[in-house]
């Protein structure tokens, strides 16, 4: 019998006698299923059957097992845009456990979900990989659909499924659209220090996104770590680097109500802040590709709910005397945190080491230097007479004013309790004392925080 179903094949086998004549012939359809070595011992190889007829590369066939760009198919082969849904889903099935059995041999596993158009990332400990069973993009992964019309058998459908690798290691995750302050819904894409992405990877509620993103974020925080180890080890103690990450700039648009967001790399190292386009690979980068600027001349502010600009959350702000403040954000409440946690602890350092900063004042038309200790506190020392005119210590300023230009007023509360205003008149950058009293305030207070004290410097050693 020829050309038979099979529930007629199998009803003849039954009725069949002792003995049974079979007959075998090559099928040309199945090659790419059986002949799974053929495309490692040598890409450019043909199979040929008892007739002579040949599978070429060229005709478009490839092995599931090794994803490729597909080729275009002959003349004699019809390409149709249009699929059986049950051959489609058997035949991506066979090609996704292929894949599969590869990936374990390597020590990846993989999860894809043939029923939904997403994608799904797998991670490990250095990177993050997306397989795609969708439609053909040009950002993330693609598969290719085309039909073969055999003569002497059913469609078989080709296709190709190919797989994105992102490293870790000073990645960031995020849900916003690309630029934007709009959230995807429960979704979020990997993008490496390589510019490579993930793309857009969905996921099915709100719990399996959760758990995405906590997973690939530990990952990302773990290796960045390591690499501020490997930094670390290149500069002296003071230089230490205390903190790098991602974070996004919200840049206004001229005569346009919305701000556009770029992605920029922050580190905290020694007294100073450093801000990159791109991560540094290097020592040499330190220098020559950052903007930097000292910690105790910066004042660090998080941005109240009230005052967003516009839908992007948990956002900060970094104000530097003379300069544009920079106005930034991150992706979770974890975020912030650790950078404000981080800039606290650099800016003791910096103040701790600095030990004193003095400034040219006057006071009643005397000239006079403002002198901020870290053990003293406040003091005033007249140039003419060279005799200190006042001292308070820090926990004696009860408040403060300026003009925003030259005068400055000091609330102090003396010995009886009572509140004595001294003015000044900054003979330059009226924010420089600002931003610095700040910091010796700040310093002040977070010595005296008894967990603060306790814990170690965040320093990775």
């Amino acid at each position: 019998m020829l050309r038979c179903t099979h529930d007629e094949a199998v009803g003849e086998l039954r009725q069949a006698g002792d003995e049974v004549l079979l007959t075998v012939r090559h099928y040309k359809a199945a090659t790419p299923f059986l002949n799974k070595t053929d495309d490692n011992e040598s890409t450019t190889s043909s199979t040929t059957d008892k007739t002579g007829s040949q599978l070429r590369p060229e005709d478009g066939w490839r092995s599931p097992t090794t994803p490729t760009t597909p080729t275009t198919p002959t003349p004699n082969h019809k390409t149709s845009t249009t699929t059986n849904t049950q051959d489609l889903t058997n035949n991506l099935n066979k090609v996704n456990n292929s894949r599969n059995s590869e990936l374990l041999s390597n020590g990846i596993s993989t999860t894809t979900d043939t029923s939904s158009s997403s994608s799904t990332t797998t991670t490990t400990a250095t990177t993050a990989t997306t397989t795609s069973t969708t439609t053909p993009s040009t950002t993330t992964s693609t598969t290719d659909n085309t039909t073969d019309n055999t003569p002497n058998g059913p469609k078989v459908e080709k296709q190709w499924v190919d797989i994105v690798t992102v490293p870790l290691m000073m990645a960031y995750i995020t849900r916003y659209i690309f630029g934007t302050d709009k959230l995807r819904p429960q979704a979020f894409e990997v993008r490496g220090i390589n510019g490579i992405s993930t793309g857009v990877v969905h996921c099915q509620d709100a719990a399996m996104l959760s758990q995405w993103i906590k997973h690939i974020t530990n990952n990302i925080i773990g290796l960045t770590n390591l690499q501020m180890k490997l930094y670390n080890s290149s500069f002296p103690a003071s230089e230490h680097v205390l903190y790098m990450g991602w974070v996004c700039e919200g840049v206004l648009n001229h005569n346009l109500p919305w701000q556009n967001w770029k992605p920029k790399f922050i580190a905290l190292k020694g007294t100073d802040i450093y801000m990159f386009d791109t991560p540094p690979l290097n020592t040499h980068d330190w220098v020559e590709r950052a903007s930097v600027w000292a910690v105790h001349q910066t004042m660090f502010r998080v941005i109240k709910e009230s005052e967003y600009v516009d839908e992007r959350q948990h956002c900060f702000l970094l104000q530097t005397a003379m300069q544009e403040s920079r106005y930034l954000s991150v992706e979770t409440r974890q975020d912030l945190l650790r950078i404000e946690n981080a800039w606290h602890r650099a800016v003791y350092n910096a103040v701790t080491r600095l030990g004193s900063k003095t400034f040219a004042v006057t006071q009643a038309g005397r000239s006079s230097g403002l002198t901020l200790d870290w053990t003293g506190g406040f003091a005033l020392y007249d140039t003419e007479t060279r005799e200190y005119h006042w001292r308070y210590k820090f926990s004696q300023l009860k408040g403060s004013s300026d003009d925003s230009k030259t005068k400055l007023k000091l609330h102090f509360q003396n010995e009886n309790k009572e509140i004595e205003t001294k003015e000044l008149e900054c003979a330059t950058n009226l924010q420089n004392l600002l931003f610095c009293m700040h910091a010796f305030l700040t310093a002040k207070v977070a010595a005296v925080d008894p967990s603060f004290l306790r814990a170690p410097p965040k320093t990775p050693t």
